[in-house]
């Protein structure tokens, strides 16, 4: 939550006041208290981590001012995404003959918006909620790929890719990101064992060579 501290500001304008040792000394004066000179310098050079509400009550008393005239806080420009308590199961999905590892990690991803609104009721936003992500990122990538999801026909001798059914629950205490990396590791592992080898891996799921090896020095 952004906030904005301008206590320097606000008593430089109302009582002419920019050093610290003579704010120090009129709080001293009037409340008998003796704030540390370290403390107000901190106070009047940036704003506080931690709000001490004693001192700020002595500047308030002393100067007659409200904690708004010189704090403001203001909320997130994107509120933060709160997962729902629930596991969303999608159905199996093995990488087909003609498909590359783009066209199929798109094609989970869409399966996985779909169940989320089918889980949902089809309220988008909180189907966005369930996977843990943005409303506007889902609504881009549905847009692009919504209509893409099934592979386009083309001659190969390819036999389709399974990949183990417990890999497509997304947890609750997973995001849309981390589900859509764990697929990824997933089909790019599958695939080198069922083609065993750098190259035919690659060439199969439309990648340059040393890309796949990169990849995979990651896991």
């Amino acid at each position: 939550m952004p906030l904005t501290w301008t206590l320097k500001q606000w008593l430089r304008t109302h009582h002419g006041l920019t050093n610290p040792k003579d704010i120090q000394d009129i709080i001293e004066n009037q409340t008998q208290h003796k704030i540390p000179l370290r403390c107000i310098q901190s106070l009047l050079k940036k704003q506080p981590k931690t709000l001490n509400t004693e001192i700020l009550q002595t500047i308030c008393d002393v100067f007659r001012c409200h904690l708004s005239h010189f704090c403001a806080l203001k909320p997130s420009a994107v509120p933060p995404i709160v997962r729902t308590d629930i596991n969303i199961q999608l159905q199996p999905c093995a990488i087909a003959a003609n498909e590359t590892l783009r066209a199929f990690i798109a094609r989970v991803q869409i399966a996985a918006i779909s169940q989320a609104l089918l889980i949902s009721c089809d309220n988008f936003s909180q189907a966005c909620r369930l996977l843990g992500s943005e409303r506007a990122t889902l609504l881009a990538f549905r847009r692009r790929h919504g209509a893409k999801s099934t592979p386009r026909s083309r001659r190969t001798s390819s036999k389709a890719i399974p990949l183990p059914a417990a890999l497509f629950t997304i947890s609750k205490n997973e995001d849309f990101k981390s589900f859509k990396n764990r697929i990824k590791l997933a089909a790019l592992i599958q695939t080198k064992n069922f083609e065993r080898s750098n190259t035919r891996a690659a060439r199969r799921l439309g990648l340059e060579r040393s890309t796949i090896i990169r990849l995979l020095k990651q896991i």
